[in-house]
């Protein structure tokens, strides 16, 4: 019997205890921007696509600004994308559609050697990333 009132006794007491729950103040101290978000997306993706992903230095990460819908096709243009059916003037040109960085990294290419590149990511609303170079 005594058993049975110390453990009823033992579950009240654990029972009135609450787990700590996340307030306003605790998030403010450790806020997460956007850009640092995408910092992490961008070297998240370099892991995913190097040759050598065990030898990926960031340099630098520099935001370039909003990437919108006449960007896009301009970068495929210059990479050679067939773009036809659309338009750089088109009505919705100026909708944002991710932001741009200017992202410079040293890596280990196929052959083994560490060399220093410069390329450009671009961060979509959704979370993918695009690099590309020019």
């Amino acid at each position: 019997m005594k058993k049975i009132l110390l453990f009823s006794a033992l579950l009240a007491a654990a029972g009135c205890g609450s787990a700590p729950t996340e307030t306003a103040a605790t998030t403010a101290t450790n806020p997460i921007s956007q850009e640092e978000a995408d910092r992490a997306a961008i070297q998240a993706y370099m892991k995913q696509t190097l040759d050598d992903p065990a030898s990926y230095q960031p340099v630098s990460l520099e935001a370039e600004g909003s990437f919108t819908r006449a960007d896009s096709i301009r970068v495929r243009l210059a990479m050679g994308a067939d773009t036809r059916g659309a338009s750089i003037g088109s009505a919705d040109s100026t909708t944002t559609i991710g932001r741009e960085y200017e992202h410079k990294y040293r890596a280990k290419n196929k052959l083994g050697g560490l060399v220093l590149q410069r390329e450009y990511a671009v961060v979509f609303d959704n979370g993918k990333v695009l690099t590309y170079r020019l």
